[in-house]
C-alpha cells in the first residue's frame, strides 16, 4: 500500500493471441477492491487509480493478463496528448468512493473489452 492515491497507465500488448485477457482485465478492473477508478479511451491502454505501488499492481495483474504488459505511474502535472476533451478530467479529479454492491461500469459482469472504449469508471460514475 502507498500513502496517497496513485494514477498508473497500463499498456497491454495486442500480440499475445489471448483474446480473453481483455474481458478478464475489464472484469478485474470493475470488481477489484484495489481499483478506485479506471479510464480506457485508447485501445489496450488503461488509466488506473489505486493505493498500491506499481509493483503490487503488476503482481495483481499477472494472473489476469499473463505476459505482455507494462505499468507506469502517471504524473498528472506533466501530462499532454491529443484526446477527446471529455477524456481529460479523469486525470485531475479524485474517484467517487465505491458503493457496496456496485456491479460494474455499465452493470454487466464481463462486458466485451472493445465495447468499453471511451469509458471512465470511478465507481460511482457509470457513464
Amino acid at each position: 500500500m502507498v500513502d496517497a492515491m496513485k494514477t498508473y497507465i497500463l499498456c497491454v500488448s495486442a500480440m499475445t493471441g489471448d483474446v480473453g485477457r481483455y474481458d478478464r482485465l475489464n472484469f478485474w478492473l470493475q470488481n477489484s477492491v484495489l481499483v478506485a477508478g479506471y479510464w480506457n479511451y485508447i485501445p489496450y491502454v488503461y488509466g488506473i487509480k489505486c493505493y498500491i505501488s506499481a509493483t503490487d499492481l503488476t503482481q495483481n495483474l499477472k494472473p489476469v493478463l499473463g505476459p505482455g504488459f507494462i505499468v507506469a505511474e502517471i504524473n498528472a502535472y506533466n501530462l499532454d496528448g491529443q484526446l477527446q476533451q471529455e477524456a481529460w478530467p479523469w486525470f485531475y479529479t479524485p474517484p467517487v468512493p465505491r458503493t457496496a454492491g456496485l456491479a460494474g461500469m455499465v452493470g454487466q459482469s464481463a462486458p466485451n473489452a472493445l465495447s468499453q472504449l471511451g469509458r471512465m469508471y470511478d465507481q460511482g460514475d457509470q457513464k
